[in-house]
């Protein structure tokens, strides 16, 4: 059931993560702007602006003090949720930034580009610790790839922190975040995988993509 249709924003709504402790929601738009609202009496708290492009997506650290919002303006932007004010600007792809997640110690950041590459980075120093790539021979595999690039449009990391999902251009990428290496890739799509998730236990994978399928994989994602 409809409890209520939440308002603001002046253009599409790519992106929304709920905090922790399920009181705040944030969204992102293609207006520019994030939004922090109340789950507990479903109103605006505050309008997050900074990005002078299109906010795609957004995620809220484990603490619920920490928010991340990528944008096709290249940067990724780290806010406080207490205070609602920017935090730091983090430059370093060529590209959309088209999805961030966060680790569950709050230490480590992933963005997936347009690109082509995925960049770890370090939420206490601010830094870029990693890029990671696809191999070439896996790219120039893929029949009928038609010039796309291999913009990362999604990513996830395991529930105990130490894998990396990346979904892009009819492939699911796996690396672990402790040795940069990647672990397999995965094919099953025919289209742009637009959405990953990692179940808790870490056992299973699922992926959204624009064949309009979704898939369910491989029990275990560690080396």
């Amino acid at each position: 059931m409809l409890v209520k249709t939440l308002t603001g924003h002046s253009l599409w709504v790519w992106s929304v993560a709920i905090a922790p402790d399920g009181k705040t929601l944030a969204s992102s738009s293609w207006d520019r702007t994030i939004k922090i609202w109340s789950l507990e009496t479903n109103r605006e708290l505050a309008t997050l602006t900074g990005h002078s492009g299109g906010a795609g997506s957004v995620a809220i650290a484990p603490d619920g003090k920490t928010l991340v919002s990528g944008s096709n303006d290249k940067t990724i932007k780290i806010w406080s949720l207490e205070t609602n004010k920017e935090l730091a600007t983090l430059t370093g792809h060529s590209s959309d930034v088209y999805s961030v997640a966060i680790a569950p110690d709050g230490k480590t950041l992933v963005s997936g580009s347009g690109d082509d590459t995925i960049n770890i980075w370090s939420l206490e120093t601010k830094r870029e610790l990693a890029t990671l790539t696809v191999h070439s021979e896996v790219v120039s595999a893929l029949s009928g790839f038609d010039g796309k690039t291999f913009s990362f449009w999604s990513v996830a990391i395991a529930p105990d922190g130490k894998t990396l999902v990346g979904g892009s251009y009819k492939t699911i990428n796996i690396w672990s975040l402790e040795t940069k290496r990647e672990l397999a890739t995965l094919t099953g799509h025919s289209g742009w995988v637009r959405s990953v998730a990692i179940a808790p236990d870490g056992k299973t994978l699922v992926s959204g993509s624009w064949d309009d399928t979704i898939n369910i994989w491989q029990a275990g994602l560690s080396e």
